[in-house]
């Protein structure tokens, strides 16, 4: 008997080891066809399912540490998206669908995943038909629970989806069952629910069971005469959780409160600063001469980023309108700091700290006195030249922390270009 399970632990261990193996194996090839840029084999060893998904990309809850692709997990989810929307078969789109089974909310990359499945359905919502019609009931409503799982669930179907009641109804049916599931099931869903909010009156009434405050503000947001109130709430164990932040914003009406603005993608999570230090990735939440301010850490390798943004009240909407961004360079000391304006209105409402590479993408201009510039692969004047700029062409600045600032043309392409032959449109 003892022989017998002595030979049965024996085979668990080795199975979990070559299942580890095989993991490590399958990350090793996918860094190697990120690398290359080979599409095929780049999917090829692309998660198949959630669980491996975190895995890859997200946070170990029990060692408290990340995964090992968590600080790139944006670029390979980028990449991955890029490849599937040109998939005109719909044959690897059907991945989304086979990763997001058994999903739950997540921030960072699960949350950036939902994010990119959101847009391409946003694009063409008849995709939601064509890729859960064929699929069983349990896993339709999987998917579509995954889907809404969020700090904020939605209280009503998107009006995106309204088209596909009548040719995908199972489908469409799934979604209006799910979205009243997911209510009952979220820990804030009851400031979300629409009924109960117009009972709401004092401040203690939007703070949900097992949430504090982290920060408070008063102003005058609207044109009354009475103090309003911005409110930062976290998890009380986002320390183990790392779940998201709700960002509120109270409009006080004679004493008693309304819900103005609620988001949990405003401020930065815990956790979400990157590196191994455990710093908090968000501060200096202000409130002055009605403009909203707070900043956003991130640390890449040797390189701390610190992103403030800045945004303009008008009657309580609340408009992005200045990003300064800071580069210090841990290695040298060195520091670059510029402030930029973007490029399109985006109100509070629809901003996402998760996408700053977005938002500190600002304009410049070439100015090469030879009539173009080379845009380079790395960062040498010896890489290879993915195109040539025309002088006068404007291009958009990702990064500008070193001699070779790395830019993205009109067309798309992204690549260096050396520092004194660039000029850029400051605030």
């Amino acid at each position: 008997m003892n022989k017998f399970i002595a030979l049965i632990v024996l085979l668990l261990f080795f199975s979990c080891s070559s299942k580890s193996q095989n993991n490590e194996a399958s990350i090793g090839d996918l860094k190697i066809a990120f690398k290359k840029n080979d599409d095929k084999l780049f999917i090829e060893n692309f998660p198949k399912n959630y669980n491996q998904f975190v895995s890859y990309f997200g946070w170990n809850d029990t060692l408290d540490a990340p995964y090992p692709l968590y600080k790139e997990s944006t670029e390979y989810i980028d990449l991955f998206f890029k490849i599937v929307s040109k998939d005109k078969t719909n044959n690897s789109l059907k991945l989304i669908i086979d990763i997001s089974l058994n999903g739950k909310y997540q921030a960072d990359g699960v949350s950036y995943f939902k994010m990119n499945i959101e847009k391409l359905f946003n694009k063409n919502p008849n995709l939601a038909c064509e890729l859960l019609k064929n699929r069983k009931s349990d896993e339709i409503d999987s998917f579509w629970h995954f889907y809404l799982d969020s700090p904020q669930p939605l209280t009503s179907v998107p009006s995106i989806f309204k088209n596909i009641k009548n040719n995908c109804a199972e489908v469409y049916s799934s979604l209006e069952k799910e979205i009243k599931i997911i209510q009952k099931e979220n820990l804030v869903s009851e400031i979300t629910n629409e009924s109960k909010a117009n009972n709401l009156k004092s401040i203690n009434d939007f703070i949900p069971d097992g949430y504090m405050i982290l920060d408070s503000l008063s102003g005058f947001i609207n044109d009354d005469k009475f103090k309003d109130k911005i409110i930062v709430l976290a998890n009380n164990q986002e320390f183990k959780s790392n779940d998201s932040r709700l960002f509120l914003v109270l409009l006080n009406e004679n004493g008693e409160y309304a819900l103005k603005i609620k988001s949990p993608y405003i401020i930065p999570c815990l956790k979400c600063a990157g590196g191994t230090g455990g710093e908090d990735s968000y501060s200096n939440l202000v409130f002055e001469n009605n403009i909203l301010s707070f900043s956003q850490l991130k640390v890449i390798e040797i390189k701390v980023i610190e992103i403030k943004y800045n945004f303009l009240n008008e009657k309580g909407d609340f408009t992005l309108n200045k990003i300064t961004v800071t580069n210090s360079n841990l290695s040298d000391n060195s520091t670059n700091k510029i402030s930029i304006a973007p490029n399109n209105k985006i109100s509070i409402k629809n901003f996402n700290y998760q996408n700053y590479n977005n938002y500190i993408k600002y304009s410049a201009k070439i100015i090469d006195s030879d009539g173009f510039t080379n845009l380079r692969k790395e960062k040498n004047s010896t890489s290879i030249i993915l195109d040539k700029i025309k002088t006068g062409q404007v291009v958009d600045v990702i990064d500008n922390s070193s001699d070779w600032w790395l830019v993205e043309t009109k067309e798309g392409k992204k690549g260096y270009v050396y520092k004194t032959k660039i000029q850029l449109n400051k605030l």
